[in-house]
């Protein structure tokens, strides 16, 4: 599909993927088929036989020594779990070089870690924000409402029922901001998966929730409430009658 190819058609092997100078012209390839999609690195190869890659570099009137007939890399599926452990020591002894996918991914996920940790540092402090400009807009809400709070408490209404008032508006403006983070974050990951899905073939799981996404979302929430929660705490300590005065 990214080639364009089908049945039939020819094209020539190239060296690289962008760089055209260097394109063996001197023999064709041949579709002579095309694999049903297996959800596997083999989607993303074109397939055919080592004898057609050494004619390739053939070269007219030069004689090739068998020997000298090299094979670069090869992957190998195992068919028993245990040859996971007997191959790579069987090859180690060779002057063959062994990497294990698992392995290999795991070990480049190490090697990003200080970006990862990087990303979880950015996140904590983008929540401190957060949690600073909740407190900021509680306080400034309580000073600008102060004489309607004054006058709610004059009609009855309890320091605890006003604490209560501020602390749910605070929830709210938390909630609010969690619900419109998930909902941008499964926005973008759908456009990220239909790329990735697109160029690599790889199928993420967009809508899924992620590991400890839950966990998150409430910490977010919580930290909300506890950033209303101090401002709030003012209204317990509300002068009735000195701020009816100042209104």
């Amino acid at each position: 599909e990214a080639t364009g190819l089908a049945l039939g058609d020819t094209f020539f092997s190239a060296h690289g993927l962008t760089d055209q100078t260097d394109i063996h012209t001197n023999r064709t390839f041949t579709v002579v088929g095309v694999m049903e999609p297996s959800g596997t690195v083999v989607d993303q190869l074109i397939l055919t036989s080592i004898q057609s890659i050494w004619d390739v570099h053939a070269h007219d009137g030069e004689e090739v020594d068998p020997s000298t007939r090299e094979i670069t890399a090869m992957l190998l599926k195992k068919r028993n779990p245990l040859a996971v452990l007997t191959i790579p020591n069987t090859l180690r002894d060779t002057n063959m070089q062994v990497a294990l996918p698992a392995i290999e991914v795991n070990r480049m996920t190490q090697q990003f870690g200080l970006g990862t940790a990087a990303l979880r540092a950015i996140a904590m402090l983008i929540m401190a924000l957060s949690f600073a400009s909740i407190f900021i807009s509680v306080l400034d809400n309580i000073r600008a409402r102060r004489h309607e709070l004054a006058l709610m408490r004059t009609m009855g209404g309890t320091p605890r029922t006003l604490y209560t008032l501020l602390l749910v508006e605070g929830g709210l403006l938390s909630a609010g901001g969690t619900l419109l983070g998930l909902v941008l974050s499964r926005v973008a990951m759908v456009v990220l998966s239909a790329f990735v899905e697109q160029q690599f073939h790889y199928s993420l799981s967009a809508m899924m929730p992620l590991p400890g996404e839950l966990a998150l979302a409430t910490a977010a929430i919580a930290v909300g409430l506890v950033a209303s929660a101090i401002p709030a705490g003012r209204t317990l300590r509300l002068d009735i009658s000195k701020t009816l005065s100042e209104a």
